[in-house]
C-alpha cells in the first residue's frame, strides 16, 4: 500500500495507525501527486490510499485515472472529510475503488483496504441511483466513439453481477467461469463503452439499459 498526502505528520498518522496490522505492507509515502506515476512503478503498490485534496490539485484527478488505467491491478481508496454528491462524482471520475471519511475509525481502515484489494467498492448506500441522477459521467458522451458494438448476453451478465458489488472472484464462483474469464468480459465491455475504469463501465450500462441497477 502507497499512501499519497500532501500532509507529512498526516500521512505520518496513517503510518503509525496502520503499523499495528501486520497483515498490511505499507511500502511508502509520497507527498507529490506530480509524482505518483514514478512512486506506482518503483513501489508496486496494490493500494493507493489517497487525500481527497489531491483529487481537487490541477491535474490530480487526471494523475490518479491515468494511473488506474496504465497500472492494471492498483486501486485506490481516497480519504476525505466529506460525504456528498460531488465527493462521489469526483472519485468515481478519477477511477477510485470507493472513499471513506476521516471519521473512519482507524482500526478498520485496514479492513477497508484489504475489501478495495479484493476488488469491492467503497460508496455509501445508494451511489448508483446518485450518479444515475447527475451528468456528465465519466467520459462525457461525446468522448465515446460513436458506433459502440452491442455487449454479448455474457457481458451483461457479467456487468450485472459486478453491479451487485461482487468482486471478480465471487463473480467467477457464481457463473461456474475462472476469474480470467470474468477480467476479459470486462476489459471488453470498457472497450466497446470506452470507458476506462469498472465502476465506470457499470454505471454507463445502467445508463444505457443494458443491465439494471442494483436493488
Amino acid at each position: 500500500m502507497l499512501v499519497v498526502d500532501d500532509q507529512q505528520l498526516r500521512a505520518e498518522l496513517f503510518r503509525l495507525g496502520l503499523s499495528a496490522d501486520r497483515g498490511l505492507d505499507l511500502v511508502g509515502i509520497q507527498t507529490d501527486i506530480r509524482n505518483l506515476h514514478a512512486e506506482v512503478g518503483r513501489l508496486a503498490p496494490d493500494v493507493i490510499l489517497l487525500d481527497y485534496g489531491l483529487l481537487q490539485q490541477p491535474e490530480g484527478a487526471d494523475i490518479v485515472r491515468s494511473v488506474g488505467i496504465e497500472c492494471s491491478g492498483v486501486r485506490t481508496l481516497v480519504v476525505t472529510e466529506f460525504r456528498d454528491d460531488e465527493t462521489l462524482l469526483t472519485c468515481v471520475r478519477a477511477g477510485a475503488a470507493g472513499y471513506i471519511t476521516t471519521h473512519h475509525p482507524v482500526a478498520d481502515l485496514g479492513q477497508s483496504i484489504r475489501r478495495v484489494h479484493a476488488g469491492h467498492f467503497l460508496f455509501p448506500p445508494g451511489p448508483t441511483a446518485t450518479l444515475l441522477q447527475r451528468t456528465p459521467l465519466l467520459p462525457p458522451p461525446e468522448a465515446r466513439p460513436s458506433g459502440l458494438p452491442p455487449l454479448s448476453a455474457r457481458e451483461r451478465e457479467v456487468l450485472q453481477i459486478l453491479a451487485e458489488g461482487l468482486s471478480t472472484a465471487e463473480t467467477a464462483e457464481r457463473l461456474g467461469i475462472a476469474a480470467n474469464t470474468v477480467r476479459r468480459h470486462l476489459t471488453h465491455s470498457m472497450e466497446k463503452l470506452g470507458v476506462h475504469s469498472k465502476i465506470g463501465v457499470i454505471i454507463l450500462a445502467i445508463k444505457m439499459g443494458l443491465i439494471d441497477a442494483p436493488g
